[in-house]
């Protein structure tokens, strides 16, 4: 996998080599919104040019359940594109590749409205229990880390949040379960969990990406400076869990 975070000025900033189609269609969206998806649609491109030598971004369309996928991948099996996911969040965006379907997400630690309300609907027992040795600012910490498996694992799915409540996390095996994936195939995956804080300079605030591998899977992670990719150190891993 391939892995990619830059900010969303730098991946904007790559937009003027997309088709005029991606511009037309962002038309009617806010500003914001044009801004971000055209800076994803720019990087992923962009990553695409410099790692697998395919300059121009392939058809994408999405699955019944709004997955988005390269159409070549489905109609022609011969073409060797691979499956993409993209996150951001504030200022920053996420793009990864593999040869796998796979699911990111980006999150900033930030205050959470009825906190203790939602750390009781969306978490596990256990950790809930993790939680409560901790003060208000690391449990914000953690309840994001917690919060970007989910959805991660959700993204490789398709399902999105609204089936949240299906996943399963079992704290004291580090094993992670949703029975939609089981008949996809989807049980030999793991989920990495990093602080990007790890990184010096990358960020000016905490926050957590996860990410899901095939097993025995590599991650190289590189952030784009400009129009230039450099390869960051292998992150130090906060969470591992099995998908089963």
């Amino acid at each position: 996998m391939l892995l990619v975070l830059s900010s969303i000025e730098d991946a904007f900033a790559l937009s003027h080599n997309l088709d005029a189609s991606y511009f037309d269609k962002v038309k009617n969206f806010s500003e914001n919104r044009a801004k971000t998806y055209l800076a994803g649609r720019a990087l992923l491109q962009s990553v695409l040019h410099r790692f697998y030598s395919i300059k121009s971004l392939p058809n994408i369309k999405k699955t019944e359940k709004g997955k988005p996928f390269f159409e070549d991948v489905a109609s022609n099996p011969c073409i060797n594109l691979p499956f993409f996911n993209i996150s951001h969040s504030r200022k920053t965006i996420a793009v990864a590749v593999s040869s796998y379907d796979l699911g990111i997400d980006l999150e900033f630690v930030k205050k959470r409205v009825r906190f203790e309300e939602l750390k009781e609907k969306v978490l596990s027992s256990g950790e809930i229990d993790l939680l409560k040795a901790l003060d208000e600012e690391s449990q914000l910490k953690e309840f994001t880390a917690f919060w970007t498996i989910r959805e991660s694992l959700l993204k490789l799915s398709g399902f999105g949040l609204a089936h949240l409540e299906k996943v399963k996390v079992d704290v004291a095996n580090a094993k992670i379960s949703y029975e939609a994936l089981f008949s996809e195939g989807n049980n030999n995956r793991v989920l990495n969990t990093v602080n990007l804080s790890q990184y010096a300079g990358l960020l000016d605030e905490n926050a957590y990406l996860s990410y899901s591998l095939y097993q025995g899977e590599e991650c190289s992670i590189y952030k784009l400076d400009k129009d230039k990719f450099i390869k960051l150190s292998s992150p130090k891993i906060n969470y591992i869990y099995s998908v089963n």
